[in-house]
C-alpha cells in the first residue's frame, strides 16, 4: 500500500501505527522519488546519472517491498512514485516527474491521508499553509485518476486515522485475496 499526502499529513506515524497493529508482518519503506539520496549528491554534477540513480533507488525499494508481500506480509510505501502526478513547472521537470509517476507497478491501496493546511502547518511547519493548501488540492485531485484510493480524514485523533486505515487494508485484503489472517495469540 501507498501512504500519499502533503507534509505533516501524518504518513510516517500512520506507517509506524499499522506495523503495530496489522496482524501480519509489516515493514515501512520510504519512497519520497523528489528528495536526493546520498549517493546521488556526488552524483548530480553529471547529466542523467543522479536521476538515473534516483530511478534505481526507487526500483530498489519497490522491488523490495513487492519480494515482501510476494512472501504474505503487507508493504507501506511512506510517499510513492505518485507524487509524480502532482502538478510541477518547467519542461524538464515535468518529463521527470512524469517518468517517476510510472517508475513502478499500482499498489493494491492507496490511502490518501487529508487534513486542514492550517494543521499539517502546526504539525511540521516545512511549507505555508498556503502553500499545504495546493498540495492538498493535488492530491485530491489524484482520487479521479488513482484505482484503490481510500481518503482517511487526517485531521482526527491519530488512534482514529490508524484504525480507518487498518479497516482500508482489511477490506482491500479481503477483497484480494479472499479472507483476513487469523491473529494468533
Amino acid at each position: 500500500m501507498a501512504l500519499l499526502g502533503p507534509d505533516g499529513a501524518g504518513k510516517s506515524t500512520l506507517a509506524a501505527g499499522l506495523c503495530e497493529c496489522l496482524p501480519l508482518d509489516t515493514r515501512v519503506y520510504y519512497l519520497g522519488a523528489f528528495r536526493a539520496m546520498p549517493p546521488q549528491w556526488r552524483l548530480r554534477r553529471l547529466p542523467g546519472l543522479a536521476f538515473a540513480s534516483r530511478l534505481a533507488a526507487i526500483w530498489h525499494s519497490v522491488m523490495a517491498g513487492y519480494r515482501h508481500r510476494a512472501r504474505g506480509g503487507v508493504a507501506v510505501f511512506d510517499r510513492y512514485t505518485y507524487d509524480g502526478l502532482l502538478p510541477t513547472t518547467g519542461r524538464r521537470a515535468r518529463i521527470k516527474s512524469a517518468l517517476i509517476a510510472r517508475a513502478a507497478p499500482a499498489p493494491d491501496l492507496v490511502i490518501l491521508l487529508d487534513a486542514a493546511p492550517e494543521l499539517m502547518f502546526a504539525r511540521k511547519r516545512e511549507h505555508s499553509p498556503d502553500v499545504l493548501a495546493t498540495y492538498r488540492r493535488s492530491y485530491l485531485a489524484l482520487a479521479q485518476r488513482l484505482p484503490h484510493m481510500v481518503i482517511v480524514d487526517a485531521g482526527q485523533a491519530a488512534e482514529d486515522v490508524l484504525a480507518a486505515a487498518a479497516c482500508a487494508v482489511q477490506a482491500r485484503w479481503v477483497d484480494r485475496y479472499g479472507a483476513w489472517p487469523a491473529i494468533h495469540v
